[in-house]
């Protein structure tokens, strides 16, 4: 979400403090996941009101790694640096469901929105994507 380490570690301790003032309130061992998930989504977005600079770059540096190979780190380059074009919305909806795996139903969960918006939001996002980084109709994965 925060695309900085020094953001992301800042982000997981708020979180953790709000997980636990309100860890009473949770009913169900179930839904914890999706409860952390939501804590982190509402601080981060609380954050970036008052951030007059979101859009920073990447920090890559955390991600050379000497088992990849260039043309590897070249190709999380580009779609990192395309998924940063993508509206933050569409950005983070795409991270829950595709890379982090969550289900539609989680992901409306954490964002605290519909399943159809999700859905929605999924499907642009992946077409937005896909014409960013110019892939043709008949190449699209569904």
């Amino acid at each position: 979400m925060t695309r900085n380490t020094d953001d992301a570690k800042e982000l997981l301790s708020e979180t953790l403090y709000q997980a636990f003032l309100g860890f009473a309130k949770l009913k169900s061992e179930d839904a914890f996941l999706s409860y952390v998930f939501t804590i982190a989504s509402r601080v981060f977005y609380k954050s970036i009101k008052f951030q007059s600079n979101f859009e920073k770059d990447f920090d890559f540096d955390n991600l050379m790694d000497n088992s990849l190979h260039p043309d590897v780190m070249i190709d999380i380059q580009f779609l990192r640096q395309a998924m940063n074009k993508l509206k933050p919305d569409y950005r983070e909806t795409l991270i829950l469901s595709e890379i982090e795996g969550f289900s539609r139903k989680e992901a409306s969960i954490i964002m605290n929105v519909s399943e159809e918006t999700i859905k929605s939001r999924l499907y642009r996002a992946k077409k937005q994507l896909a014409e960013l980084i110019g892939v043709k109709d008949e190449y699209r994965v569904k």
